[in-house]
């Protein structure tokens, strides 16, 4: 299969500067599985840089309450609240229901 993209537009806790793994907090798509793999790229201020290639090695559905604060620090670098609080105001304009909406938090492990 061919490999994905997955694209980010902040860098948040630096995680895609980490040496081995990062983490990431995406709407659930049957594209995010164990095993899947992607090339990964940061946008910011209107320039792409590519980043890397990265194999999923941990995947876990869940709705937006069940987000941890374990999840959210490694992820943002941010509470809990905080990052629940990001992530509803990045998909605003996508997701319509947040009690029935799925999340995706995925480990990658860079290649």
């Amino acid at each position: 299969m061919e490999p994905g993209n997955l694209k980010f537009s902040f860098n948040w806790n630096k995680k895609l500067d980490c040496e081995t793994a990062f983490s990431t907090i995406r709407l659930k798509s049957g594209k995010y599985y164990l095993g899947a793999k992607f090339h990964y790229w940061l946008e910011e201020r209107g320039e792409v840089t590519k980043k890397g290639f990265a194999t999923v090695v941990y995947v876990h559905h869940l709705k937006i309450e069940q987000i941890t604060e374990a999840m959210a620090r490694l992820d943002t670098g941010y509470s809990r609240d905080k990052c629940i609080d990001m992530i509803k105001t990045m998909y605003k304009n996508i997701v319509k229901n947040w009690d029935t909406q799925e999340l995706t938090f995925m480990v990658l492990v860079k290649e």
